[in-house]
């Protein structure tokens, strides 16, 4: 095995539950980290999914959503709730 990186850091972490106005309960974790260049790793717990995201990079729902396994259609209600939640830039 090559280990391609092994570090060791203080990493601020944010957990965020809420529902929206049609009933959807979403449970996210938010790591923020130097380790993934100013961006957060977003964790969905309810679907157990993850992804590392920007503010920047919830412009295109499609590359946030369906990693996080939220339904498209309710992507512009948890796009505002993200953004809130992640670091700027």
């Amino acid at each position: 095995m090559d280990i391609l990186y092994d570090r060791e850091e203080k990493s601020r972490l944010r957990a965020f539950g809420a529902i929206s106005e049609d009933g959807t309960r979403a449970d996210f974790v938010v790591v923020q980290s130097e380790l993934f260049l100013g961006k957060a790793v977003v964790v969905n717990l309810l679907t157990g999914r993850a992804a590392v995201l920007g503010r920047d990079d919830l412009q295109e729902e499609e590359e946030w959503a369906v990693p996080l396994g939220i339904p498209l259609s309710e992507a512009p209600t948890w796009r505002e709730t993200l953004e809130r939640l992640l670091p700027e830039a």
